[in-house]
């Protein structure tokens, strides 16, 4: 597991979205799931530079793990993952038997196949919404805006 809760400060540059938009809840902790080491680095520095504390684990079971012990506001899930997979996992989170703290915490799937059949097996399994890799700051900040409340 990394944790990243100091976020860098970018100087500059657009692309990686500097501040949140006002429609983007700022300030958000968020854990992410993927088994790729360089995808957790870099879906780590992208939330922190949007302004948000996130967390990374390498599988379903993991996030389980984090999520019974500490609060976050959204969960990211790799589709494909070792152990248990984004859609898997999320039916355990949303079954309400899982030990999570919040079973109805906002959560997004995460593939490297687009908008393809993953997409529709991540809304089946119960999650708000899916991003495509490679992550996008514009592409986060919308769906973040989409699904969770304001604070």
């Amino acid at each position: 597991m990394t944790d990243h809760t100091t976020p860098p400060h970018p100087e500059g540059d657009p692309s990686l979205g500097q501040t949140a938009s006002q429609n983007t809840p700022a300030g958000l902790r968020i854990l992410l799931a993927d088994d790729d080491v360089i995808n957790q680095r870099l879906g780590c520095l992208l939330l922190e530079r949007l302004g948000h504390r996130a967390v990374c684990v390498a599988n379903g079971l993991e996030a389980l793990q984090q999520l019974a012990a500490n609060p976050f506001d959204v969960v990211i899930l790799d589709v494909e993952m070792p152990e248990l997979g984004g859609p898997e996992t999320a039916i355990r989170i949303r079954s309400g038997t899982s030990g999570v703290l919040n079973p109805a915490i906002p959560l997004l799937g995460l593939s490297g196949h687009g908008q393809g059949p993953e997409c529709a097996s991540c809304l089946e399994a119960g999650m708000n919404g899916y991003l495509a890799k490679p992550l996008r700051a514009d592409d986060l900040k919308r769906v973040l805006a989409e699904i969770v409340p304001r604070m």
